[in-house]
């Protein structure tokens, strides 16, 4: 996973131009809000696929298809 897009809410910088170099900074953050996606890395290319479809997909494990295709899809890396 990756960081797609992120949202602050309201953010408040406490600062003293007196106390700037004696005193800390105290900042308060709300309401953040993360958009995670996939990670691109990992993305399938067209040497991956099968004209025969009954090769590799099964229709009936929809699951068992996703892993067989990350696993592949990671395995063509490593070969890089």
């Amino acid at each position: 996973m990756s960081l797609k897009a992120g949202m602050i809410g309201l953010i408040k910088i406490d600062i003293s131009l007196l106390s700037l170099f004696t005193e800390g900074v105290s900042v308060y953050v709300e309401d953040v809000h993360f958009i995670m996606g996939p990670n691109t890395k990992y993305m399938s290319k067209s040497g991956d696929f099968n004209e025969d479809v009954n090769a590799f997909y099964d229709t009936r494990d929809q699951t068992t298809n996703i892993l067989r295709m990350q696993s592949k899809v990671k395995n063509e890396l490593l070969r890089e």
